[in-house]
């Protein structure tokens, strides 16, 4: 659509569409600049109210490309990525996810729960948790029951 965009204009217009490859004038860092914003964001507050990323214990819901390098960039940023989840569930493991081989298999698979490693419970300090079907599948003890 750019190149018939700019053969209606007559000149090269590359930036009238989003979402393009960086070989087409697209920005280089797309793929992966939300999830850095999210850990910026997480950074912040977290230095505000909890002394700071480092070592601090991560989940991260939604696996899919914000997820992933969301977990990525706080796992480079000194937090504990514990549990990672996606529609097909959730992998936990309290020593710490291996974030880049998640990746891989979620790249490989299509699904995080294929990722080798970790444990059964998703709840390491007893929480209340409901599985529920659908995008949004999480739930409240008190609100959900």
């Amino acid at each position: 659509m750019v190149d018939e965009y700019s053969r209606i204009r007559g000149y090269n217009v590359p930036g009238v569409f989003t979402a393009k490859p960086p070989e087409l004038w697209g920005n280089p860092v797309r793929e992966y600049s939300t999830g850095y914003g999210v850990v910026v964001a997480a950074r912040v507050a977290a230095e505000r109210y909890m002394g700071g990323l480092q070592g601090l214990r991560v989940s991260v819901h939604g696996f899919g490309n914000v997820g992933q390098y969301s977990a990525l960039f706080a796992q480079r940023q000194g937090a504990k990525v514990v549990a990672v989840s996606d529609t097909s569930g959730t992998v936990y493991d309290p020593n710490g996810i291996d974030v880049e081989l998640a990746m891989k298999v979620k790249a490989q698979t299509g699904k995080v729960i294929n990722y080798p490693k970790g444990g059964e419970d998703v709840r390491p300090h007893g929480l209340p948790l409901r599985r529920r079907r659908g995008p949004d599948a999480v739930g409240h003890r008190e609100r959900d029951n």
